[in-house]
């Protein structure tokens, strides 16, 4: 349950062996409070929580935390959800749902990365290591060195699903998608078909509130960004 009866209260300082900065609040008369080791990360926690009621978010009643925060600590990395989505999503499709759905999340993923320090690996090799990965049949087969390897940078590099709220990332995604791998538009029925996968992606991790809403909805595509028309290969 939640509720929008929420009050927060000045920093409080305790002394003992350490000094510590109890952060106090109340959502709907329940007493609520975390404690910090330093005053600069007490206020900014207040601070966010002021800012989320003051954005007229509701608060839960169970953990006390704005719908905000709730999604931050649910956030994971945009390839384990893909890994945790394929495997909820595979008993329940047929053969031809899952190859697409191997093939578009194998596209989605290396799109919503981070450096990280190391050099990624070769596209084609990590390519075959997220198709191996994904795929939860038994002759998937089992990723080479190379591929192990893209695995564990992908792992390190990908960003956390909440990325896809900033509409630029969303619409980088939509530009994966809507070319091949030559870099050559895509038939607007392979990009539908890669979209539909993409958007059943983020549709669970709405359900796993990870986002507030589905950033690849047709009702409101990113800023700026158009569905590609079909490619023209007539000849002069």
């Amino acid at each position: 349950m939640t509720s929008y009866d929420v009050r927060i209260y000045a920093i409080e300082t305790r002394k003992g062996r350490t000094t510590g900065y109890r952060v106090r609040w109340t959502v709907a008369g329940k007493r609520l409070g975390e404690t910090f080791a330093a005053k600069g990360l007490a206020e900014s926690y207040r601070a966010a929580l002021i800012t989320a009621a003051r954005h007229g978010e509701a608060f839960s009643t169970s953990t006390g935390l704005p719908e905000s925060l709730e999604r931050e600590r649910r956030d994971v990395s945009f390839y384990a959800h893909c890994l945790e989505f394929v495997e909820v999503a595979w008993p329940m499709v047929s053969a031809k749902s899952r190859i697409s759905i191997v093939e578009s999340l194998t596209c989605a993923i290396p799109v919503i990365v981070s450096p990280n320090g190391a050099a990624p690996p070769a596209p084609d090799v990590l390519r075959a290591a997220l198709r191996k990965k994904l795929n939860q049949d038994a002759n998937g087969g089992e990723p080479d060195e190379d591929e192990a390897r893209a695995l564990t940078w992908i792992a390190r590099a990908s960003r956390p699903v909440s990325a896809l709220s900033d509409p630029s990332v969303a619409a980088d995604v939509l530009d994966a998608l809507a070319r091949k791998l030559d870099g050559s538009p895509a038939s607007p029925s392979y990009f539908s078909r890669r979209r539909r996968v993409v958007h059943r992606a983020l549709g669970y991790a709405v359900r796993k509130k990870r986002l507030s809403a589905n950033p690849l909805s047709k009702a409101a595509p990113p800023q700026g960004w158009t569905t590609p028309e079909a490619p023209d290969d007539a000849l002069d």
